[in-house]
């Protein structure tokens, strides 16, 4: 039986990888899903923010790994629901949200989901990416912010 997974689902245990001094991994078994940490003299960058659900425990084990708040950028991979979680949180505290420019425009507007049955409602401007990736190649990236 197939298990749908909605935006509502309970947080689950977080386990973490460090890379490198400076970089970890957070893992959520339940989706499962990633978040890349990398803690700059900026502050910290993070890559996906997972589900709203986990969010409060993504972020304070952000702070416990990193000592810090301060989490400058985040990257939306793409505009699931377990990848933009953090968005509410960091979007109104200043944190440069970075996406494709289709995740932005996905997450933008409202969309019936009918593998879940569910509808996602869009993120409020001030939770969506605010610059969006304008080109790639295989080792470059150039953002382009839209206000």
């Amino acid at each position: 039986a197939a298990i749908a997974y909605t935006q509502t689902q309970q947080p689950s245990k977080l386990d973490v990888v460090k890379l490198a001094d400076n970089m970890y991994v957070i893992h959520n078994d339940f989706v499962p899903g990633n978040t890349t940490v990398l803690v700059t003299n900026e502050g910290v960058l993070l890559v996906d923010g997972g589900s709203a659900a986990q969010s409060a425990a993504l972020l304070q084990t952000v702070r416990q790994l990193t000592g810090t708040d301060r989490i400058h950028t985040l990257f939306n991979t793409h505009w699931h629901w377990d990848q933009t979680g953090s968005n509410a949180t960091l979007g109104p505290k200043g944190t440069q949200i970075i996406a494709h420019e289709k995740t932005r425009q996905r997450l933008s507007i409202d969309q019936y989901r009918p593998e879940i049955d569910d509808y996602v409602k869009a993120l409020p401007v001030a939770t969506s990416p605010c610059a969006e990736l304008a080109a790639a190649t295989s080792w470059s990236i150039a953002v382009r912010c839209s206000a």
